[in-house]
C-alpha cells in the first residue's frame, strides 16, 4: 500500500502536523569547531519604516539536509535533488536504550518489526534530544552500521532521517556512512526534533524541503510529519 498522492484537500479532522525542526537562533548548538549563527536586524520599523534582517550561518546548523556534494566533488547539489526525494511515507526505528554512542545494527532494526517499503523515508530515532545543551550531545549519538545502511539501500529508501547531528561519529575521518548514502543520491536529514511525538506504529508522511541554494552541499530545512489516515496508505 502506498500513500495517497492527493494531499491538496486532506481531512483536517483526521490529520495532525508535527514540527520536526529545531528553531534557528544565535543560541543554536553547532558542530564542534564551527561558527555560531548570526542573526542581525539591518533595518528597523521605527528608523527605516520596515523591519529587515539578515542571517549568516553554516548550512549544516540545526535541522538540515545533506546533498551528495557534501562529500563528492561532482555530486548533486542541494538544488539538484528532485523534490520527491524529500517527501514520503516514513518508516521509523526507535532505539530502545538511551544514547551512548556506538552503532545501530541491522539485527536491531529488523528485530523491531519495522515495515519498510521501496521509496520510504527511513528515520532513526535515538532519543538524543534529551541531551540538548549538554557537551555529550555531539559525542554520544549512535550511528547506523554499514550493514544496516546497505540493507536500507537494497530496500530502496528515498531519504534517510535522524535526530542525531550526523550519521558518522564525531572525529570520523572516512565519513563512510555519509558516503554510502550520498553515493546513491539519498539525501540525509539530520537533527530532527520532537521525535517523542512520533509513534513508529502510526501512519506518517514525512516532508523536509530544503532551501533552493544554488550549488551548495546542504541546506537548513523545515521538517514535519503529517499523521493520520488521510495522509497514509489509501
Amino acid at each position: 500500500m502506498r500513500f495517497t498522492e492527493n494531499l491538496h484537500e486532506p481531512n483536517e479532522k483526521n490529520r495532525k502536523i508535527i514540527d520536526l525542526s529545531y528553531t534557528l537562533s544565535t543560541a543554536s548548538p553547532v558542530w564542534p569547531g564551527e561558527e555560531e549563527p548570526e542573526l542581525q536586524r539591518t533595518s528597523t520599523l521605527d528608523r527605516d519604516g520596515a523591519n529587515v534582517s539578515q542571517i549568516c550561518l553554516n548550512v549544516h546548523t540545526e535541522t538540515h539536509v545533506d546533498a551528495p556534494k557534501h562529500f563528492y566533488g561532482k555530486g548533486a547539489t542541494i538544488d539538484d535533488i528532485p523534490l520527491d526525494s524529500f517527501a514520503g511515507r516514513a518508516a521509523v526505528y526507535r532505539c530502545p536504550e538511551k544514547p551512548e554512542g556506538g552503532e545501530v545494527s541491522l539485527e536491531q532494526v529488523k528485530g523491531s518489526g519495522i515495515e519498510l517499503e521501496e521509496k520510504d523515508v527511513f528515520i532513526l530515532v535515538s532519543g538524543l534530544e534529551e541531551l540538548r545543551g549538554d557537551s555529550s550531545y555531539f559525542r554520544e549519538f549512535p550511528v547506523p552500521s554499514t550493514e544496516l545502511l546497505n540493507w536500507l539501500l537494497e530496500k530502496g529508501i528515498k531519504c534517510y532521517g535522524t535526530d542525531c547531528p550526523s550519521v558518522d561519529p564525531l572525529g570520523s575521518e572516512s565519513h563512510e556512512k555519509h558516503k554510502l548514502l550520498l553515493a546513491e543520491n539519498i539525501p540525509i536529514v539530520e537533527n530532527l526534533a520532537n521525535m517523542d511525538q512520533i509513534s513508529e506504529k502510526k501512519d506518517i508522511f514525512f516532508l523536509a524541503f530544503p532551501l533552493k541554494l544554488k550549488g551548495l552541499e546542504a541546506s537548513p530545512c523545515r521538517a514535519l510529519a503529517m499523521i493520520g489516515p488521510d495522509c497514509g496508505p489509501g
